[in-house]
């Protein structure tokens, strides 16, 4: 990890132009009142993320440039066993005016195991990411997302929205280590789609409840999936599987 930061109370990263690092760029963890602001971050290969919040508390994410090999931003909460052990969530996260080029999305996940709550992801342009839309998670995290608010994303992306909690294929398990997904919203979305426009994937024992989604609409590709997911839309073009009602 380039800037791998802990348990600082007042953290401000800006102005930073960062090329091709071997890991995850920016790293902070168990930190409180962060900012970061005008980076330009640069990155290629496997696990190379742009910004990897990981049990973080009122955090800042604007103006700036991801061009990354893996997740643009990628929000975290611990992982696994000593996640839940921890058990030190990630809250009160506000993303808005980024840019986001080549990589995997604009994520959170998939280490959800201190939960994930109260972020807002917004105002942003998409140049290219492989998915606007991004939440993952998988049994043996435990945890999960609750509280998610995407809005105002315009621009290309191979995948519009993907919402999953089999990311790795992971036999059942016990009530605490199975994740949760619930409470997202997905409004004023406006994406070119090159490869699908949903995959919405939940597990027979934890259904993705809760997904609103509002003046969305997704040019080229209706190609969707939905299992053990609930979905509420309203003037969202194509319709999208999993559609409990269709609100006006």
């Amino acid at each position: 990890m380039l800037l791998d930061l802990l348990w600082i109370d007042g953290l401000t990263i800006r102005d930073l132009k960062i090329r091709r690092p071997g890991f995850w760029t920016v790293h902070p963890t168990f930190c409180n009142n962060v900012r970061v602001t005008g980076l330009d971050v640069y990155t290629r290969g496997k696990n190379t993320d742009g910004i990897d919040p990981d049990s973080v508390w009122n955090m800042y994410i604007a103006n700036n440039t991801f061009d990354n090999g893996d997740d643009c931003i990628a929000i975290k909460s611990g992982r696994d066993w000593s996640g839940i052990m921890v058990n030190i969530s990630t809250s009160n996260i506000l993303a808005e005016n980024n840019v986001f080029k080549a990589g995997h999305g604009v994520s959170i996940g998939s280490e959800t195991s201190g939960w994930v709550t109260n972020v807002t992801i917004r105002d942003s342009v998409l140049q290219g990411t492989q998915r606007a839309v991004r939440i993952k998670s998988c049994r043996g995290r435990g945890g999960g997302v609750d509280g998610v608010l995407y809005q105002n994303l315009e621009g290309s992306a191979g995948e519009a929205i993907s919402l999953t909690l089999d990311y790795s294929k992971v036999p059942p398990t016990n009530a605490t280590a199975t994740p949760v997904i619930r409470n997202i919203a997905i409004r004023d979305l406006r994406v070119k789609a090159s490869d699908s426009f949903m995959d919405c994937t939940g597990l027979d024992d934890s259904v993705i409840t809760g997904v609103s989604m509002q003046n969305v609409t997704v040019l080229n590709e209706k190609k969707q999936s939905c299992d053990f997911c609930k979905v509420q839309a309203s003037q969202v073009t194509p319709t999208p599987c999993g559609t409990e009602s269709i609100w006006i």
